[in-house]
């Protein structure tokens, strides 16, 4: 390292000297600095390999070789090294090579990869180390597959520890039957169930795990179901309604796993309080649905429901044994007869509404029929009139003339 960062000082001072170099001095430099950077790609190139077979951990290990890697990569990086690239080449020295600092920014990424699985590698080898059982181990690997999973060998470990594990349960199935085991084949059937497998287990074996467990829980149900009908019956004599469901609920449950067949006795013996806490249930079930027919008819009178709707929801809490509260009829009864009122009130108005337009249709036919028929009268009326217009010198003038021409006739 001291050396490596020797040959930068020296390079960074030239490129600030005032002069130039002789030939020889920038020959030395130039070589020094070349050796420098082949020696660390040819180390970068290494550890490159090894990223690209999926092998992190071991071209981590190749970068921190002392000196590490990185920091050589870091110091042959200089600000300059370009303007120095083209300072060499004034002196018609051979180019300088480029450091392969891609290769180094991939190494910082698997470093940062690498973090969270050296807490599950020191684990692995912990639990190797202490024998663990296979199935504690192999939640490590699962971890270490999703952690790293561009590393392979965990693949391939965890595929052959998978199948080491199901071997062994094969075998365990069968001893914890035969001792009755309820716990153990409970926990058998529950990790073959479990879908964290990448290597599933065959379907035999998980049938025969969950094929065991019915069986065990069954018999496990059927010795409890004894004692849990003396406790439903001591509840059900002591009308004690809290604990009688209790039992209740329990029961059901037991007897489903136990298989009770029809005829079983147990099922005579509790039959009295079953039927007694499902009338209970009922009676409790019928009462708070009319409380809440109820309290629907009271919120819709509140917000002066239609009619109709009151209608509906009233008949509906008379079909309980409790109908309609005396208050709620009383509201009802006011709610029709104002109902009734403003029926008979728009009946009112639109027979008025009715007479009124025949009364105004009939005006309107005797007007029409005076207009059509009035223009003769008044022809006649007006000519009269003109005739009692004439002045009355006329007809002494007219009766004059008629005297005349009698008298000359006369004559």
């Amino acid at each position: 390292m001291n050396e490596c960062e020797s040959v930068i000082d020296q390079i960074q001072a030239v490129l600030n000297w005032d002069h130039d170099p002789d030939q020889e001095y920038m020959e030395t430099l130039s070589s020094e600095y070349t050796k420098l950077v082949k020696d660390v790609n040819d180390r970068l190139r290494a550890c490159d390999k090894l990223l690209g077979r999926g092998l992190r951990t071991e071209a981590i290990q190749q970068c921190e070789t002392e000196p590490n890697l990185l920091d050589l990569t870091a110091i042959l990086d200089f600000p300059e090294a370009e303007y120095w690239s083209d300072y060499v080449s004034q002196y018609e020295l051979p180019p300088v090579p480029e450091l392969l600092v891609s290769i180094a920014a991939d190494l910082n990424d698997a470093y940062a990869a690498e973090q969270p699985v050296a807490r599950l590698l020191k684990l692995h080898r912990l639990h190797a180390l202490a024998l663990s059982p296979l199935s504690d181990r192999i939640v490590i690997l699962r971890e270490l597959v999703d952690t790293d999973s561009d590393n392979a060998h965990w693949i391939e470990d965890l595929e052959s520890y998978e199948l080491a594990r199901q071997t062994q349960i094969e075998e365990a199935l069968e001893e914890a039957f035969q001792r009755k085991d309820t716990k153990a084949i409970l926990e058998f059937d529950a990790e073959l169930s479990d879908p964290s497998w990448k290597t599933r287990p065959p379907k035999s074996l998980r049938g025969r795990a969950r094929a065991m467990s019915t069986r065990l829980r069954a018999y496990e149900a059927r010795k409890q179901v004894k004692q849990l009908a003396e406790e439903l019956n001591s509840a059900f004599q002591e009308s004690d309604q809290v604990r009688t469901q209790e039992c209740a609920d329990r029961w059901e449950e037991l007897a489903a796993l136990a298989e009770l067949p029809e005829d079983d006795p147990l099922l005579e013996v509790v039959r009295p309080a079953l039927s007694w806490i499902a009338a209970q249930n009922n009676q409790a079930a019928g009462q708070k649905a009319w409380q809440d027919s109820v309290a629907a008819l009271e919120k819709a009178i509140a917000r002066d429901a239609p009619i109709q709707k009151l209608e509906r929801l009233a008949n509906t809490a008379r079909q309980f044994e409790g109908g309609v509260p005396e208050e709620l009829e009383e509201l009802m009864d006011e709610r029709f007869e104002k109902y009734n009122r403003d029926v008979a009130r728009k009946k009112l108005l639109v027979t008025l509404a009715i007479v009124g337009g025949v009364l105004f249709f009939l005006v309107m036919v005797g007007l029409l029929a005076w207009v059509v028929l009035s223009p003769p009268e008044k022809q006649a009326d007006d000519t009269s009139g003109l005739r009692r217009a004439v002045p009355i010198e006329a007809y002494v003038h007219q009766d004059r003339v008629a005297h005349s021409s009698s008298g000359t006739v006369n004559s």
